[in-house]
Parts: structure tokens; sequence; C-alpha cells
């Protein structure tokens, strides 16, 4: 009886997470969401790359005009996201006139 007991009191298991799950495939789902609900931005994700830049390397790719941002998983590895001129760009003529010209 008093093990029965201790299983019911006993800490609940931590919830799954998607197994085989690609990084791409939470980013196409949760960054048009989230800029939806942050900026009212209707965005899709159409590419992804990932790599692994030693702090020294990483700061010297960097170009004045990017736009980086600390994310953090839920275990506890952080990472950036970098995202380059042309999308800083579209982000900042959405928010000023509502639309992104077609020029380049």
């Amino acid at each position: 009886m008093t093990e029965v007991l201790r299983q019911k009191l006993a800490a609940t298991r931590a919830p799954k997470r998607p197994a085989g799950v690609s990084v791409e495939a939470l980013l196409r789902k949760t960054m048009p969401r989230d800029a939806d609900a942050a900026v009212s931005l209707d965005i899709s994700v159409t590419g992804f790359q990932s790599a692994s830049e030693d702090k020294p390397t990483l700061l010297e790719s960097l170009a004045p005009t990017d736009l980086v941002y600390l994310v953090q998983s839920a275990e506890g590895a952080r990472g950036i996201v970098r995202l380059d001129k042309g999308l800083v760009s579209a982000l900042i003529e959405v928010q000023m006139s509502g639309r992104v010209a077609p020029s380049p």
C-alpha cells in the first residue's frame, strides 16, 4: 500500500519533447507565430543554417547591420540568431510602410 502512495506522490515525469523534429522545422513553426504576435508581421522560414564558431571568429564575421539575439534551449544550451541586413531592412519597411518594396 505504501508503495502505491509513494508512486502517486512522486514527481511527475518531464513532458516529452518531439523526437526527430529538426531545428528548422521548429523555426518554421514558431518564428511566424512569434513574429505575428510581437509585431503583426507575416513571415516564413525558407532557410536555416547552423554553425559552431569560436568567439573571435564569430565577432569577426558579424556585420554592423546584422541583428543578433540570444536563444536558449530548455536544457540551458545557448546560441545566437543572426539576421542579415536584407531581413532587417524588410522588417523595418514593414513596420514603417506596411509592406516590403519589390526592389532588392
